[in-house]
């Protein structure tokens, strides 16, 4: 079985030879929901269905979609650990023991799962990133250092090499077959 948390994703797509207003109308009745919620759906966006499954239940949420003519993917969540050091006075450190419990804060929240819509996964916010620093190394230059493999310590001395066309596994014994009879054979002149 696969460990870990997984989301349902929907992107808009739809299975091959379905017609979309068809998928939208199975939509609608797979959410108990109604035709203009199910609208936003194919916007073309990322849209979490479930959230934080286990990979057979999200397996089960991938067929039911695409039963329904839509296609979802299955998506690993990667929650990151960060450690957190909760310094806070005395007075109200008794009304924040329950928040101050664990040094591992996990950074994704755990909130309750929409049952009719999803919420859309924001794509518009890209990490910015200064290139002016980057350089590219010469042609041919080595870019990794050489590997260091560790010197071992193997006793060799029982072993030996054979000579050239020595056979090195033992021979096989002769095995004696009995020999058929063929008398009661014989050859006709056609």
């Amino acid at each position: 079985m696969i460990d870990g948390k997984f989301d349902v994703i929907f992107r808009g797509q739809i299975v091959k030879g379905r017609e979309l207003n068809e998928v939208k109308n199975n939509l609608v009745s797979l959410f108990k929901s109604s035709l203009s919620a199910v609208e936003p759906l194919f916007s073309g966006a990322d849209i979490k269905i479930k959230k934080s499954l286990d990979y057979s239940t999200a397996m089960k949420y991938q067929s039911a979609l695409k039963q329904a003519g839509a296609l979802a993917i299955i998506s690993e969540v990667i929650v990151v650990k960060a450690k957190a050091n909760f310094m806070m006075p005395d007075d109200e450190a008794e009304t924040n023991a329950t928040t101050a419990n664990s040094n591992d804060v996990s950074v994704e929240k755990q909130s309750s799962i929409k049952q009719s819509i999803p919420e859309k996964v924001n794509q518009t916010e890209t990490p910015s990133s200064d290139n002016s620093s980057l350089t590219v190394a010469e042609v041919g230059s080595q870019l990794m250092p050489d590997k260091i493999y560790e010197k071992r310590d193997v006793d060799t001395s029982d072993l030996s090499l054979a000579n050239v066309g020595e056979r090195i596994l033992p021979a096989k014994a002769k095995e004696n077959h009995p020999t058929p009879s063929i008398d009661h054979l014989s050859l006709e002149n056609l």
